[in-house]
């Protein structure tokens, strides 16, 4: 939790607008936000920002292209615990074959050739942390 109590009052040092200041530890935000919303645009903090985008890429990697389903994400997951296809489809009470053949749409949909690269994509992308 961050906590902020108002500073001294008096005129803003830089613009000499009078009014009250707060001191935080993310104060430069605050003035960031009035600045960017004042001149027209839309201010989002960079950690929102940061958790948006990281939705975005979770829910349609490319615009138009593809979703992972929610079966894809729970393989996906636990082929990032290192488990085989025969220890998730005994989690999962799904066959092996099943299990293979959510693998090959890992694949086919990041574009990758193997185990290895389909992480490192995973994790460059988000999907998994």
């Amino acid at each position: 939790m961050r906590t902020c109590a108002p500073a001294q009052g008096g005129k803003d040092p830089q613009s000499g607008v009078p009014g009250t200041t707060w001191a935080c530890e993310r104060g430069h935000q605050i003035k960031e936000a009035i600045e960017t919303v004042y001149a027209g645009n839309e201010f989002l903090e960079p950690d929102t920002k940061e958790q948006l985008f990281r939705s975005m890429l979770r829910d349609n990697l490319k615009p138009g292209t593809f979703k992972l389903t929610q079966r894809e994400q729970q393989v996906l997951d636990l082929l990032a615990e290192g488990k085989t296809n025969s220890e998730i489809a005994e989690l999962l009470f799904l066959s092996p074959r099943t299990i293979e053949n959510n693998r090959m749409s890992l694949y086919q949909k990041l574009d990758v050739k193997n185990t290895a690269e389909l992480i490192k994509t995973a994790m460059r992308l988000g999907l998994i942390i």
